[in-house]
Parts: structure tokens; sequence; C-alpha cells
């Protein structure tokens, strides 16, 4: 069987595909990747075969830096939404879909396309060639319920220029099989809801290279150990690096034992200001390694850094800056996983009292150890690769009568 995998790119979006494709390589399949071919060089270090889907040169083209414009003027929830909609509805499956249809397709005959949730590109060309397609989820939700109109509408415009039936946008998407490496219980309704839902133990993969443990990482690290990261795609915002660091650092460093940031793989630590001898900064630091020397994780609430954390037992005090990060952070708070911090007011001052008091009340690290223990008893990645399997079967039949 020929599995090709679909990805927008973007570290967040790629790392939880990688579990899913390696395990279906070692049980004998063909496996490959499709994305913009400025991802290339992290899908190549991952041990698998790039296929660029799309081209991302240093220059945009005028649809983007018009969607560029429109964001700033926006305010931030309409901007994430109008962002989700131009960028991964829009330009991003329009530009994708006739390089799968006419260069990678032709030229790799998967006999189905797995996605990550974000990517719209693969299951149109699915859909095209009459392939299976399916999903794994890369965020709170499969996609942003509330914009589900306007994503239908794009989508079904898209489809119809491919010669598909219109009013199969929605249902398209989540048509054969939605994987989600997410215990049920952290999820949205709606995500339970959606008939074909998988809900599989997460694997969590964070190298795409060779990283390991600083040396200084050891048993002895005095406690309580804080790790603190704000992922590797935000700290490229505006006003994220160096100044939110700074402001976090400022609040947790009279709290923490061990204080360790991981700032991003592009970042220099030298752009933060001097901090005291407890506090280690690195570039980027595996967290599937760091985890188990934590006792807890301050983070923007990504998805990724979310259920890493959760995978170890460990609380999270979450100070969100944008896309889903809200929704995980209300999600932990609701569920008593940690503390979701204001992003106004006195941030240091907040993060400082939220770290403080979830090492200090048992229950957070109670229910982090409790959603630890739901993980552990969902169906691993071999369930995953059964579903594949069976999904793609007919066609890899008549493949290898052929």
């Amino acid at each position: 069987m020929r599995i090709l995998f679909a990805t927008t790119g973007g570290v967040g979006h790629f790392h939880p595909l990688v579990p899913l494709a390696q395990a279906t390589r070692d049980r004998g399949h063909e496996v490959a990747f499709a994305g913009p071919d400025s991802f290339s060089q992290y899908i190549v270090a991952s041990g698998f075969k790039s296929f660029a889907s799309r081209k991302t040169g240093k220059w945009p083209g005028l649809r983007s830096i018009l969607t560029m414009i429109r964001l700033a003027t926006l305010a931030e929830r309409k901007a994430n939404a109008y962002y989700f909609l131009q960028v991964f509805v829009e330009i991003a499956t329009r530009t994708a879909v006739p390089t799968l249809l006419n260069q990678v397709c032709p030229r790799w005959h998967p006999d189905i396309i797995v996605r990550e949730s974000f990517e719209f590109a693969g299951a149109v060309a699915a859909e095209k060639l009459g392939l299976p397609h399916a999903a794994v989820q890369v965020g709170f939700q499969p996609h942003p319920y509330e914009l589900e109109p306007q994503m239908g509408s794009r989508l079904d415009r898209i489809r119809k220029k491919w010669g598909l039936s219109s009013n199969e946008g929605l249902a398209m998407l989540y048509r054969y099989s939605l994987l989600a490496f997410v215990p049920p219980s952290y999820q949205d309704a709606r995500t339970l809801a959606i008939p074909t839902l998988h809900s599989l133990r997460p694997v969590i993969f964070d190298r795409s290279g060779p990283e390991t443990l600083p040396a200084w990482v050891n048993e002895t690290l005095p406690h309580p150990v804080i790790y603190l990261t704000l992922g590797t795609e935000m700290t490229r915002l505006p006003g994220v690096f160096p100044k939110r660091f700074d402001v976090l650092i400022d609040g947790l460093q009279e709290v923490a034992g061990t204080l360790i940031v991981s700032v991003g793989r592009d970042m220099d630590p030298g752009a933060l200001k001097r901090s005291p001898p407890h506090v280690f900064v690195e570039r980027y630091i595996p967290q599937s390694l760091l985890l188990p020397y934590c006792d807890l994780v301050v983070t923007h609430g990504g998805h990724n850094t979310v259920l890493a954390s959760l995978h170890q037992g460990l609380p999270l005090v979450i100070v969100p800056i944008t896309a889903d990060q809200p929704d995980n952070a209300a999600r932990c708070e609701a569920l008593g996983l940690g503390l979701n911090i204001p992003n106004d007011g006195d941030v240091a001052a907040g993060v400082r009292a939220g770290a403080a008091e979830v090492l200090r009340d048992p229950k957070y690290r109670q229910n982090a150890r409790k959603m630890r223990e739901e993980m552990q008893s969902l169906q691993g990645l071999q369930t995953g690769v059964d579903l594949l399997e069976e999904l793609a079967e007919p066609l890899s039949e008549k493949r290898e009568r052929r």
C-alpha cells in the first residue's frame, strides 16, 4: 500500500502526522509526504520522501499580500478567522490541489491520502481521484466550527472547479475517517459527534533531527522544575520574542527552584534580559525528553504542548496568544488541569500567582494524571494503521492484480 501524507507545513502541523507515518512504514507500506517546498527539509530530516505540493518563495503572491494587509485592520478574533479562511482554506488549497492532481499523484500513485485536519487540498485531490482519505486532528478542534458556513461555500467552489459536486465541502472532510490522538474527555462535544471519529492513544513526536537533552538536565535539578515554552511558531510573531519571554521569566523565576526556557530554534537566547543562575535558556529542547524532569509547564497553549504535558501527567499554566490557544486554555481550566492566565494587565504577576497556585494545590496534578491514564487506556498506533489499511485495501488489491 502507498500512503501519501499531506501537510500545510509548520512543525505543529507536521509532527502529529509523523508517528502514524512511521507506524505505517514499519508495517511494510510505502510512505511519502506532500507539503510546501520550504518545509521539505523537515520532512526529509524525519526520514521520509518529500513532494512539493506548493511553492512558498521568498516573496508572497498578491493574494497573500492582500491577506496580510487585511489582517492588520481586524481585531484578533476576526483576524484569526480571516487568516484561517484565506490562508488554509483558500490559498493553500487552491495552490496545492493542481500540483497534487497533475504532478504528485500521477507520479507516485497513492492508495490513500492522509492529511492533517487543517490541510484540505489532500481531501479535494482524493475525491477527484476516487481515493479514500483520512484526517488527523492537529488542533483543539478538527476545524473552527463557527466558520463552517464560510468553509463549506469556499470548499464547494474549489470542488466545482475540479468537476466535483457542490454542497459536499464539509461532508468531504471526514467522509472516511478522523483519527484523533486526543482523549475523549478533552474533546469538544461537536468533535465527539463526528461519526467517523476514532480516538487513539497520543504518541509524542518532537524531534525533526538529532536533538538531545542538554547535559545539565538531570535528577539533581532543584524543584519545583518549571518549563516555559511558547512553541515553535508563535515566537516569530511581533512582540513575543524577546518581550513576552522577559515578562514571563520575571514572573516565574521567583516561584521556580529551576526554570527551563526554550525560545525556538531560530531565536537567540542572548536577546533575553539577564537571568539568575537557576534560569536555563535554550533554543530548543525535545519536550518528550525534558518533561519527565518537570513539575509544571507554562505555555501559550499550543495543542501539541498541551497534549505532551498531559501525556506526562503534568499540570499547566497557560497564557494564550492566538489560534486555538484560548480554547485549550479554557478547556484545561474547566477540567481542572491548570489555569488560564489573561493576556492583559500584569501578566508577570498573573503567571507568578498562577504557577504558585497550581504547584500548591494537588488537584491539578491529580487531574493531569487522570488524563494521562485515560490516554494510556486508548487503542494505540497499530489500530490507526489497521484503519488506513481497511480504507485503502480495495485499491491496493487492484494495484497488486495489475
